[in-house]
């Protein structure tokens, strides 16, 4: 699009910010001349349209000074068209570290198959909903590819507010299972293209129904048993059988430090299939995927006019969350320098 407004973003761990705009040629391209990159900080290009923000890729470093951006597309809107599938969904069940609990991640990839971006047509109609099993308790939400403010919780089912461009966006949830559960359906509200459910053989449990039994996995220290399903119809029964002591809801802070673990372990998953759509693969690193989702939440909340409390303080946290993410994962080493 020509003349058309594009800023670039730097991430750090001290903080990001926008650093430099240009607006687009008669072609769509545009250049940010002066800007110095270094191993500390990534950058990403951002334009809106239709009152959507859309993002590049982090830049890949060329030089000291130079860096070709991947191509920044944005879309018309449309509140009616397409329907979101489930192109995903990985299912991963674990007792928590004091043994006492179960818990559940949930990682579900969503795809927009159309040419439009999907949007709610009010603040409340969700663009996707999705059911979780009747009575989960303890819902938190993970490292996710939209806002965690466009996520809700109604009764047992996960509502999803915030646009969906064409692509892919990965949702990430987790929650207890009820007191005393000994059977637990995860019977399908919807179709899905693949399903992986992974349930930990310190859990005691098995599934039936829909899904193909393939054995255990070992994934780290972990051993899990395996269950697969591919085009999958709405109404499919699945169900969860415990054996062992009842299940009590208990202090969830060992499974959210756990989190971050699991999301990455299903994110390999993904990988490990092949199937992760171009939108996704783009992103190729976990600080990749988080400088994008940092920079698109400062964006927001600079875009306020004047932020409540509740949306600063939930801006603070959301941002402190991924930081930290971004910061154990560069002391690991595992990004590229």
């Amino acid at each position: 699009m020509a003349n058309t407004l594009v800023t670039l973003h730097r991430v750090s761990l001290d903080g990001g910010a926008p650093v430099d705009s240009a607006i687009t040629d008669g072609s769509g391209a545009y250049r940010f001349r002066g800007v110095e990159f270094d191993s500390l900080a990534l950058f990403v290009a951002s334009s809106e349209y239709a009152g959507i923000a859309y993002f590049t890729a982090p830049v890949p470093r060329s030089g000291d000074s130079a860096g070709q951006a991947e191509p920044l597309f944005v879309y018309d809107t449309s509140s009616v068209v397409p329907a979101i599938f489930v192109l995903q969904r990985h299912v991963i069940v674990s007792p928590t570290e004091d043994g006492e609990d179960m818990g559940v991640l949930e990682l579900v990839v969503l795809e927009n198959s159309g040419s439009v971006t999907r949007v709610s047509p009010d603040s409340v109609t969700p663009v996707w909903f999705g059911s979780i099993p009747q009575g989960a308790m303890q819902f938190q939400l993970g490292e996710s590819e939209v806002s965690n403010d466009a996520i809700t919780l109604e009764g047992n089912v996960v509502h999803v507010v915030a646009p969906l461009p064409p692509g892919t966006r990965q949702i990430v949830y987790s929650y207890l299972l009820p007191r005393g559960a000994r059977i637990v359906d995860f019977d399908l509200d919807q179709g899905v293209g693949e399903m992986n459910f992974l349930i930990d053989t310190a859990a005691s449990g098995h599934l039936s129904g829909g899904l193909n039994a393939l054995g255990s996995q070992e994934i780290g220290t972990k051993t899990f048993l395996h269950y697969e399903g591919e085009n999958l119809s709405p109404g499919l029964p699945i169900t969860l059988h415990f054996a062992g002591p009842p299940i009590e809801p208990g202090d969830l802070v060992p499974w959210l430090v756990a989190l971050v673990t699991l999301v990455m372990v299903g994110t390999a998953l993904l990988a490990w299939r092949g199937k992760l759509a171009p939108a996704v693969a783009a992103a190729r690193s976990l600080e990749d995927r988080l400088a994008v989702r940092i920079a698109a939440l400062d964006h927001q909340f600079e875009s306020l006019d004047s932020p409540t409390p509740g949306q600063q303080e939930s801006y603070r946290r959301q941002r402190g969350e991924m930081k930290e993410i971004l910061r154990r994962s560069l002391a690991r080493g595992d990004h590229d320098s």
